[in-house]
């Protein structure tokens, strides 16, 4: 592997780029090849940072449940979403496992926050997974932008199973955090005797 300058070239060369050359500029071209707009990269650099939003505090009380079987079950917020301006992100996730389950089209589960209504139907912050598989596990996640004309009327959040028969399916570790990145689960502070945020 040979290195050049600020390139790295690999075994089969490709360019790697490691650091932005001084004075560099970006390009905006379209599919033709014609340039749109020219921008220094430094400043593509501060927009692109601008547009990253990292929260981390989980805004859900008791969230390291064990959602075990075709149910409901509310938790309480920590934070009354209608006190975010709209225009806030807000980042769900939750890890799940399911293991030899009966399952169709309309077979899911997740986690959602009414936040509007909207024509006679409710829109949420909803992070939700639809299966494909008898068993599988991972991590689902979902950042949702707040709404104009929130009519919030709840502190609490919906985990739930649905349609889903036989075998065993498990939510746990629910985070419901402001801002557009996802990070790691966390407890809420209220659940280790703190509170505030």
């Amino acid at each position: 592997m040979a290195t050049d300058n600020n390139r790295t070239k690999t075994p089969n060369d490709a360019v790697k780029i490691t650091e932005l050359p001084e004075g560099s500029q970006l390009l905006l071209v379209d599919k033709s090849g014609t340039v749109l707009e020219r921008m220094e990269a430094e400043r593509f650099m501060e927009l692109l940072r601008a547009t990253v939003q990292v929260g981390g505090r989980n805004l859900l009380k008791d969230s390291q449940l064990n959602l075990t079987t075709v149910s409901i079950v509310n938790r309480e917020m920590t934070a009354y979403l209608a006190d975010f301006p709209s225009g806030t992100p807000i980042t769900l996730s939750f890890d799940y496992e399911h293991e030899g389950v009966t399952f169709d089209e309309r077979s899911r589960f997740g986690i959602q926050i009414g936040v509007k209504n909207m024509g006679g139907y409710q829109l949420y912050a909803e992070c939700l997974h639809y299966l494909t598989s008898a068993s599988d596990k991972g991590r689902a996640t979902r950042t949702i932008i707040l709404p104009d004309g929130m009519d919030i009327r709840t502190t609490k959040m919906q985990c739930f199973i649905q349609n889903i028969s036989g075998g065993t399916v498990k939510l746990s570790n629910v985070k419901v955090e402001r801002g557009n990145v996802v990070s790691d689960w966390t407890p809420a502070p209220e659940d280790l005797g703190f509170g505030g945020g």
